[in-house]
């Protein structure tokens, strides 16, 4: 039987691997009566006397719904996890811009090579004398083919 000194034991609220937010479904600028009513909504939904099914999951789900409310009504964990969050979300924004902004950057200087390249190939060819077969070769091919055919 799972009691609250063994939830106890298990909440660390400095170390959370996962969104309290979620497991909750609750948005960040919830309300503290909000999260209350999300833990008693989501702890009777999955108490593990009322899942008698799949009672591993349910256990597991109600420690971690446990946890993450007590690491919301935690206001300094609360406030130092809601930084961290928009610190991450503000970094990922900047690296997703800087990827678009330099695959612009990547696709034009490709762009530019290739128009390069290819001005350097058509003026090479146009200093290129034609290939021409020497007239004397001509009757040796002849021969050739005649002997292949052979």
């Amino acid at each position: 039987m799972l009691s609250f000194q063994t939830m106890a034991k298990t909440t660390d609220i400095k170390k959370i691997e996962f969104d309290p937010y979620e497991v909750l479904g609750l948005q960040p600028q919830c309300e503290e009566n909000e999260i209350d009513r999300a833990f008693k909504k989501s702890a009777l939904k999955w108490h593990p006397d009322k899942n008698l099914t799949n009672k591993d999951k349910a256990e597991e789900m109600f420690i971690k719904i446990y946890r993450a409310y007590e690491f919301l009504k935690d206001k300094e964990a609360r406030v130092q996890y809601d930084q961290q969050r928009a610190a991450k979300l503000k970094r990922a924004q900047y690296e997703e811009q800087r990827r678009s902004t330099d695959s612009i950057r990547r696709r034009k200087l490709i762009e530019d090579l290739e128009a390069r390249e290819a001005a350097a190939t058509d003026i090479k060819r146009s200093k290129m004398p034609e290939y021409h077969p020497s007239p004397s070769r001509a009757p040796r091919d002849d021969k050739l083919e005649e002997l292949r055919k052979q």
